[in-house]
């Protein structure tokens, strides 16, 4: 596959028209994309493209007739967006090129800059996909090509017995292993059971959906595939970052005992509801823990959790009968 990809007016009506939606989130939206493949359109560079169009047409004297999707608001997006590059508008992906002149500063690539850069990394990642191409239309970059998985997402798959369960976390462990050895940071595992997620449909109607994952499972093998490797959940990078690999360990702490023990864990506990804490504590009892009260639980589970391999301690501890 070519890395970059040119969608004419046509195949992008095609798209977001008649192509039926796969994926939805606050930084753009996935459609099927040939066979094995996904297209992900980001919201703002969408939204630029219909203001450059609308000044091109007004400039020619012509009717404004390209229809290029733009979010749903209360006020028009050319408000926010004129006088602004599409780079300035970037929550799409974000890489941080290395500067050794600098080293407290590393330089924040551009979107499209940041998806080639993400899909030179992909040669030393084998268990997750990352992006394979950049997508432009009139010239203009608005999104990216994805590999279409397969896969059932983690939070519908609670009902697996304990064993099951802990394969799966194992999987996304080794998964999160590979990722961070290559400087690849996903921070939002801990969508779950408990987690919702609101869009804007085409009809401009709110949705929410309860439930919600960034993990898909293949239900036979039990193995993980960690998604949103091209969206504002990840931050790539080109050195070790010790702050991002503890909030990569901290949301999968959470996935852990949100998924394993169907438990909800309120902002990370402490949390004020003692009924809730007090079954918290009985069902880590009854698994091998024995978290006294909330200071000592707090502390062992989160606190002490600073690398994969405390997290893998954790895990083999569980009593899986």
């Amino acid at each position: 596959m070519d890395k970059k990809i040119f969608l004419t007016e046509e195949e992008l009506n095609q798209l977001r028209y008649y192509a039926n939606e796969v994926g939805h989130g606050s930084d753009g939206r996935v459609f099927p994309y040939k066979k094995d493949y996904l297209i992900k359109l980001y919201r703002k560079a969408l939204a630029l493209n219909t203001l450059v169009q609308k000044k091109n047409k007004s400039q020619e004297n012509e009717d404004d007739d390209i229809k290029i999707y733009v979010m749903k608001k209360d006020r028009d997006p050319s408000e926010e967006i004129e006088n602004k590059s599409i780079y300035e508008l970037s929550e799409h992906i974000t890489y941080y090129r290395k500067d050794d002149d600098n080293p407290e500063h590393d330089t924040k690539l551009a979107p499209s800059e940041a998806i080639t850069a993400a899909i030179r990394r992909q040669k030393n990642i084998k268990r997750t996909q990352l992006p394979l191409a950049s997508v432009y239309y009139n010239h203009r970059f608005i999104g990216c090509v994805i590999k279409k998985l397969h896969g059932v997402s983690i939070h519908k798959l609670m009902w697996l017995p304990m064993s099951a369960k802990i394969k799966i976390i194992n999987s996304v462990i080794d998964d999160l292993d590979e990722l961070m050895q290559n400087h690849v940071y996903h921070r939002d595992l801990s969508n779950s059971p408990f987690a919702g997620v609101g869009y804007i449909n085409e009809d401009g109607k709110y949705i929410y959906e309860n439930g919600h994952s960034h993990v898909l499972v293949n239900p036979l093998s039990l193995k993980t595939n960690i998604i949103d490797l091209d969206g504002k959940s990840t931050i790539y990078t080109e050195r070790d970052n010790n702050k991002l690999k503890e909030q990569c360990i901290r949301e999968l702490l959470v996935l852990l005992f949100e998924y394993v023990f169907a438990v909800k864990l309120n902002d990370y506990l402490p949390t004020e509801d003692v009924a809730e804490y007090d079954y918290l504590v009985h069902v880590m009892e009854i698994n091998g823990f024995e978290p006294y009260d909330l200071e000592d639980f707090t502390d062992y589970v989160f606190s002490n959790c600073h690398e994969l391999d405390d997290v893998r301690k954790i895990v083999k501890s569980i009593k899986t009968k």
